[in-house]
């Protein structure tokens, strides 16, 4: 299925899950992840992320809206993946407070498919206390790839050599997996390292 999905169970585990790196957009990250229990049972859904921001807008209790050619919107209830916050000092030597969190929304193949079939794609993620609108382009693409990959390769053949994820997009979530492997001390070096990266590249 190409390295776009990642897989990930076992002969002692009782599920397959299916998804693949987070997407970036704007304020939010965002990717689908397909469950395989052993009872024959499958859940698709669509995880939406908001690490290491300023505040929280509690996604938890709110909904996700994706608006299919300024027309149709499907909305999808939240469920909390969680929700929790970190102090530290910054090299001015300020407390400073970050605030995470994530929300999973169930949606059904048929809602995938009508993703996959928009020419427009807005969208919008509720919370209790606020909300955020992005541009959908990019998650169509990636749908549709998701779509080529895992439920039949016949449809949308053109995404199965494009590349969603730009390097911007692999820097950020490699940097994101080290830092919540570690402290915030990992966050501190990942910075520096990309703010290098990004300085040779100019510099090029």
């Amino acid at each position: 299925m190409g390295t776009f999905l990642k897989v990930d169970g076992d002969k002692f585990s009782d599920k397959v899950t299916t998804t693949t790196d987070k997407l970036n957009l704007s304020k939010v990250k965002i990717k689908l992840r397909h469950i395989s229990f052993a009872d024959g049972n499958d859940s698709l859904v669509i995880d939406v992320y908001r690490d290491y921001t300023d505040y929280w807008i509690y996604i938890r209790s709110g909904e996700l809206i994706l608006n299919i050619n300024d027309s149709i919107n499907i909305r999808l209830k939240a469920y909390e993946n969680y929700t929790n916050s970190s102090t530290f000092k910054n090299n001015q030597g300020e407390i400073v407070t970050s605030y995470s969190e994530s929300a999973f929304y169930d949606i059904t193949k048929e809602q995938l498919a009508a993703i996959c079939e928009a020419n427009t794609l807005d969208i919008k993620v509720r919370g209790s206390d606020g909300c955020i609108i992005s541009n959908g382009d990019k998650f169509l693409i990636y749908c549709r790839k998701f779509y080529n990959q895992f439920y039949d390769s016949t449809k949308y053949p053109e995404t199965a050599n494009m590349e969603v994820f730009g390097i911007w997009n692999q820097l950020t979530n490699w940097f994101y997996n080290l830092s919540t492997a570690g402290t915030v001390l990992c966050i501190c070096l990942g910075s520096f390292i990309l703010l290098l990266i990004i300085t040779l590249l100019c510099i090029s």
